[in-house]
């Protein structure tokens, strides 16, 4: 036997932003002198708590659902000047030679220097996949600051590789940056069937305090559960009518046009829909 409060309930499932907005009538009402009620003040804070986290699960899915990890978009775009930057220490070094005179030592060094960095062409490095190039620029860099030091501040290139140098180090912080946790729609689905079941306990503490029918319990009991079945009811309209039940604004009750993509609310209850 099924005795989940589900079951036991009849009430639609809430979207995130009814129930935040429903949490927060009722939690005017528990701190109330009228309805007083600490156990609903502490359960409702921790819900409203949760359902912030939902809401923000939800827009985080919605706004992309698949991101491409930050670290790869931030590489891809480092990529692009590391390859640049090369190609120009490579144009650097062979204009010095192309525009010497016959016999001028400026060729020597110019020569020896492209055959020492870049013995396959710079298009051999600037094709390697991001971490194969980033090794490739970071010895590549260790030999302009060591063998290869005098040629690069005879051929005029050391702004340039203080500039591949710098370079170096944000490509390497890219990929090394952490990936953004990506929103599941599991996961979503999962805080979104807790927000409902603290709603459900909600009820049931009102319920448990007020389950007499003597007048006050029944006047206590309408007032605290106004909130609740208000939204159930607007659910109930609106699936009468065949439309998918809008989200609300949590803070004025009214339809948020900007709200996350919900799916459709469960199916009616077994009574009284």
């Amino acid at each position: 036997m099924d005795t989940s409060l589900a079951t036991l309930l009849n009430l639609y499932n809430f979207s995130t932003g009814r129930r935040l907005f429903c949490f927060r009538q009722l939690l005017l009402l528990a701190i109330s002198p009228t309805y007083s009620f600490p156990a609903l003040e502490t359960h409702l804070n921790a819900a409203i708590s949760h359902d912030h986290h939902t809401r923000d699960l939800e827009r985080r899915y919605a706004s992309s659902p698949t991101p491409a990890p930050k670290g790869v978009t931030e590489a891809r775009r480092v990529d692009v000047l590391v390859d640049r930057t090369l190609t120009a220490i490579r144009d650097g070094a062979a204009v010095q030679a192309s525009g010497a005179d016959e016999g001028d030592p400026i060729i020597a060094i110019s020569e020896t220097f492209l055959r020492a960095a870049f013995p396959k062409g710079v298009s051999d490095m600037t094709s390697l996949p991001f971490v194969e190039e980033l090794n490739a620029v970071e010895g590549l860099l260790a030999a302009f600051s060591a063998d290869l030091a005098p040629a690069v501040a005879e051929l005029g290139l050391t702004r340039l590789v203080q500039r591949l140098a710098k370079l170096a180090v944000e490509y390497r912080a890219a990929l090394e940056s952490p990936e953004p946790a990506i929103v599941t729609f599991g996961e979503l689905r999962a805080a979104r069937a807790t927000g409902q079941l603290h709603l459900l306990q909600a009820t049931v503490q009102i319920l448990g305090k007020h389950w007499s029918n003597s007048p006050a319990d029944l006047a206590a009991r309408a007032a605290l559960m106004a909130p609740i079945l208000k939204q159930n009811e607007a659910i109930r309209q609106a699936l009468r009518a065949h439309r998918t039940p809008e989200d609300v604004n949590p803070d004025t009750g009214e339809v948020d046009p900007t709200a996350p993509a919900v799916e459709p609310p469960a199916a009616e209850p077994r009574a009284g829909g």
